[in-house]
């Protein structure tokens, strides 16, 4: 067996040109919300140089059921985002049908922040050139989500702030999305606004393909509680909007934010966020199933803890089986579990120290046969290691560290998986207000 890690490192220096990158220049990371390119800067815990070459990454041991991971560290010439570009943060994955990766990320033109994309293959070729992705260009654009369509191409959903107040008395704040067909091209000739029949702002977007061809976009908007609700839409094959956009927690009392979405093999939406009981209570993290037909299950509780925010939903379903993973900050450490069902009450999964070590940013991925992978950051300042493991619902049966360096942990790194090719992203601070997005790829044997 072969396997391939391309180091992808897509560089850019905030509110300065960069002519180029060097080869070691690395990244990656999904954040909080963005409002301006000074507050990406803000968000880097350190801006200590990080140019020394990856840290050799050990083998990830799994069974039968999916390629074992060995790594030898490859690193591939930094990529240069397209002229103009200053700034890559915030990347997000999905592998396609024909074993492409596409990489979308936050980027900064000038005073403006957008979304680009890229894509390649496994061992390192380029399919597509980067390029941007948001055809609006109003306000501010960031915090990219992405998915593999099953028919081929991709779908990539990101938050927008217009910097304007709609004519309709309607918030600034949008969620749109763009698909693409396999090769890169642009299936939607603009951005699509996800408008759901409730005025006022909608926000902090995720994606999740299902297996007819279509995809679902979670959000925020207002509820009738104070503040933000959690709502999830379906669309078809067709980009179409089908039924009406679902509110996950009608009874709210208090906020809503951050929602993770995924599709199981029935359907299902799984919709995981983060929510208060009210306006003082800690933060937790709870999730909902809601199936083809829409009938809700009851809410469960994911991450919670008197006197600790729990923060960062993350979720993956198994593609073939009732199965899914859930995971979520709960202060300093991740509260990871893995659920046989929906009626299944979630059991912490013991993995390397991501109760007790500071760890941060779950990530995941769904591997087939009830197996998932994540992503998630340990450490603080410039010892920040991005680390990677395959588990189940008994445990990690491996996990490797990618990297070590000055990582901001504001930005969620990403994970994908698809085709035997798994790739993880990660955001680095590489000094100077300088960000990029680096990006492991490990790939079986194309069948």
């Amino acid at each position: 067996m072969t396997r391939t890690l391309l180091w992808l490192a897509v560089c850019g220096a905030l509110l300065a040109g960069l002519a180029a990158c060097g080869d070691d220049a690395a990244a990656g990371g999904d954040a909080d919300a963005v409002d301006t390119a000074e507050e990406v800067s803000d968000g880097a815990d350190s801006d200590a140089d990080a140019d020394a070459a990856p840290d050799a990454v050990d083998t990830l041991a799994s069974d039968t059921a999916s390629p074992a991971w060995a790594v030898p560290p490859l690193v591939d010439p930094a990529i240069v985002t397209p002229a103009g570009a200053q700034l890559s943060v915030q990347p997000t994955l999905a592998i396609g049908a024909d074993r492409s990766v596409l990489v979308a990320w936050t980027g900064q033109v000038g005073d403006k922040l957008v979304i680009y994309r890229a894509l390649r293959w496994p061992d390192g070729t380029e399919a597509a050139d980067p390029i941007q992705v948001n055809t609006d260009p109003r306000g501010v654009h960031n915090e990219p989500a992405a998915c593999a369509l099953s028919g081929g191409g991709y779908v990539i959903a990101w938050s927008v702030d217009t910097k304007e107040v709609a004519p309709d008395g309607g918030g600034n704040l949008e969620v749109h999305f763009r698909r693409y067909f396999a090769d890169a091209r642009p299936q939607d000739g603009a951005d699509v606004n996800v408008a759901t029949g409730v005025a006022g702002n909608h926000w902090l977007a995720d994606v999740a393909c299902d297996a007819d061809g279509g995809f679902v976009i979670a959000g925020v908007r207002p509820g009738d509680a104070p503040g933000f609700s959690v709502f999830f839409q379906r669309y078809d094959a067709e980009g179409a909007v089908v039924g009406a956009a679902t509110t996950a927690l009608p009874s709210a009392t208090a906020s809503q934010a951050f929602p993770a979405v995924a599709v199981d093999a029935t359907g299902a939406v799984i919709a995981s966020w983060e929510d208060a009981a009210d306006s003082a209570a800690d933060t937790r993290v709870v999730l909902r199933r809601f199936s083809a037909d829409g009938a809700p299950s009851e809410v469960l509780g994911v991450a919670a803890a008197p006197g600790v925010d729990a923060s960062g939903a993350a979720v993956a379903a198994d593609p073939r089986t009732p199965s899914f993973a859930v995971a979520a900050n709960l202060g300093t450490t991740i509260q990871l579990s893995v659920l046989a069902d929906i009626d299944s009450t979630p059991a912490p999964v013991s993995g390397p120290d991501l109760a007790t070590a500071k760890t941060y940013q779950p990530a995941l991925a769904a591997l087939g046969d009830d197996r998932f992978a994540a992503v998630w950051f340990t450490g603080s300042g410039a010892a920040v290691s991005a680390r990677l493991g395959t588990f189940g619902a008994a445990g990690f049966d491996g996990d490797a560290t990618l990297a070590t360096g000055s990582f901001p942990l504001a930005y969620r790194p990403a994970v994908a998986y698809g085709r035997g090719v798994l790739a993880a992203a990660w955001t680095e601070s590489l000094g100077g207000g300088q960000y990029a997005v680096r990006v492991a790829v490990f790939a079986a044997p194309s069948e």
